[in-house]
């Protein structure tokens, strides 16, 4: 369907959230990096804030974070080209 899907540390928070992106393809995963209405820790995220969400897809894909990275870094490259 030609679908992407882009997700942030706060929707990764929640079980639903974690289950989603464990089989989400993971050649269509994006984070989002523009999300000022959510908070951690009391503060809200700044722009290009996506760390957090991409520990957490790393660990719902079982990979090392590096790889996880490099596979979103991949994803987005498609996107703007």
């Amino acid at each position: 369907m030609g679908c992407w899907f882009s997700v942030n540390q706060q929707m990764l928070a929640t079980k639903s959230g974690q289950a989603l992106i464990a089989v989400a393809p993971r050649g269509r995963v994006l984070t989002e990096t523009d999300a000022p209405f959510f908070e951690v820790s009391g503060s809200p995220l700044r722009a290009g804030e996506v760390l957090g969400a991409d520990e957490i897809i790393a660990r719902e894909w079982r990979v090392e974070l590096d790889d996880a990275l490099d596979q979103i870094f991949s994803n987005a490259l498609e996107v703007l080209a």
